[in-house]
C-alpha cells in the first residue's frame, strides 16, 4: 500500500478544515440572527399588545364615565322626581302607575350600574386576577342563578398586566356566552399554573352548539356569537397563546386558553 507524500495531502486537509470552520461560523451567526429576530418579534408583539390593551381599557373607561355622568345621573334624577310625585299624589291609580314607573327606573339604573362594573371592574386592579374571577362568578350566581365554581391548580404566580387583563376579558366573554346562549345551570372555571405557562378553562353544562357551523358563519353578526369567539381567539393570539373550543348540541361547551410562560408571568418591561 502506497500512502504517498503527507505533504501532498496537507492542502486538502487544510481546505476541509477551513470549510468546516467557516460552516460553524455561518451556523453560529445564523442562529444568533434568528434568536435576535425572534427576540425583536417577541418584544414588538408585547409592545403592540400593551398599546392595544391600553387603548381598549382607556376607551372602556371613557365610555363608563360618559354613561355614569349622563344616563346614570339622568335616571337617578328621574327616579327622585317620580318619588316626589308619588309622595304628593292622592289618587290611588296614579300612585300605582308612579310605583310601576319608579320600579322600572330603578331596574334600569341597576342594569346600567352592572354594565359600568363590567366595563371597568376595579376589583381586577385592587385585588388581583383570581379574586376578580371569584367575585364575577358569585355575581353570576346572584344575578343569573347560574352556579359558578373556581378551581386553582399549581403554584400561583404574579401575572403580567397584559396577561391579567386579556385573560379576564376572555373570561368575561365566556361567561357572557354562558348567560346569553348556553341555558346552563353550572359554569366551571379552572386556572392551572404550570411550569411552562398558564391554562384557563371555562366549561358549562348548557345546550352546546354546532361549533363547525358557527366557524363557517362567524362573520354573521346577527347574534354576535361567532364574533365573540373570534375576539377571544385574537386576544389569546396577541399573547402568543392558543385558544380551543369544544362543543356539540346537548353536550355543553369547553373553552381552553393557553398562555406561554414568557407572556403570562410578570416581568419588567425593557
Amino acid at each position: 500500500c502506497i500512502l504517498g507524500d503527507p505533504q501532498d495531502a496537507w492542502p486538502t486537509l487544510n481546505a476541509r478544515y477551513m470549510r468546516s470552520f467557516l460552516h460553524e461560523i455561518l451556523m453560529s451567526a445564523s442562529n444568533w440572527l434568528l434568536f435576535e429576530h425572534e427576540s425583536i418579534q417577541h418584544e414588538q408583539r408585547r409592545e403592540f399588545l400593551h398599546r392595544v390593551l391600553k387603548a381598549q381599557e382607556e376607551e372602556r373607561l371613557r365610555v363608563s364615565r360618559e354613561l355614569h355622568d349622563t344616563i346614570a345621573q339622568d335616571l337617578a334624577a328621574h327616579r327622585l322626581k317620580i318619588e316626589r310625585y308619588l309622595a304628593t299624589t292622592k289618587d290611588p291609580d296614579m300612585s300605582d302607575k308612579f310605583r310601576e314607573i319608579e320600579k322600572n327606573a330603578q331596574d334600569m339604573l341597576v342594569s346600567l350600574r352592572q354594565i359600568l362594573i363590567d366595563l371597568r371592574p376595579s376589583i381586577l386592579d385592587s385585588m388581583g386576577f383570581l379574586p376578580a374571577l371569584q367575585w364575577y362568578l358569585e355575581r353570576l350566581n346572584r344575578n343569573q342563578f347560574i352556579r359558578g365554581s373556581l378551581s386553582i391548580e399549581g403554584i400561583e404566580v404574579e401575572l403580567a398586566h397584559e396577561a391579567r387583563v386579556t385573560l379576564f376579558r376572555i373570561f368575561q366573554e365566556c361567561l357572557q356566552n354562558v348567560i346569553v346562549h348556553s341555558k346552563a345551570d353550572h359554569a366551571m372555571v379552572s386556572v392551572n399554573f404550570k411550569a411552562k405557562g398558564l391554562e384557563l378553562v371555562v366549561e358549562d353544562d348548557g345546550v352546546g352548539f354546532d361549533f363547525a357551523a358557527t366557524q363557517k358563519q362567524r362573520l354573521d353578526t346577527k347574534d354576535g356569537h361567532g364574533l365573540g369567539i373570534l375576539g377571544m381567539q385574537e386576544r389569546a393570539a396577541l399573547l402568543g397563546g392558543t385558544f380551543s373550543l369544544e362543543s356539540a348540541q346537548g353536550q355543553g361547551t369547553v373553552i381552553k386558553v393557553w398562555i406561554p410562560e414568557g407572556e403570562a408571568h410578570d416581568q419588567k418591561r425593557t
